[in-house]
């Protein structure tokens, strides 16, 4: 993955880890991450990427949102259920 890519959000995972999505291009395909980072081990500069991540095409994103979309109606299904 390329550090040149555009950062749209960054959240927390842990106490140690981040989570980016980055619009970026490799080749000819234009590709959502969703990667997390960690920082270096001595400290000094930005965050690196790791391997724990996944990248697809923008063509597959609206597939993507909708999975995750199915995803987040299940957990509140669940906490309804639970409560």
């Amino acid at each position: 993955m390329s550090t040149t890519g555009t950062v749209i959000a960054t959240f927390e995972k842990n106490r140690r880890e981040q989570v980016r999505v980055i619009l970026d291009r490799f080749g000819e395909y234009d590709l959502v991450h969703i990667r997390c980072f960690v920082p270096p081990k001595n400290g000094e500069g930005d965050f690196l990427p790791t391997q724990k991540g996944l990248a697809v095409r923008v063509e597959q994103l609206g597939t993507l949102i909708s999975a995750l979309q199915k995803a987040e109606a299940e957990v509140a299904r669940r906490s309804r259920k639970a409560a």
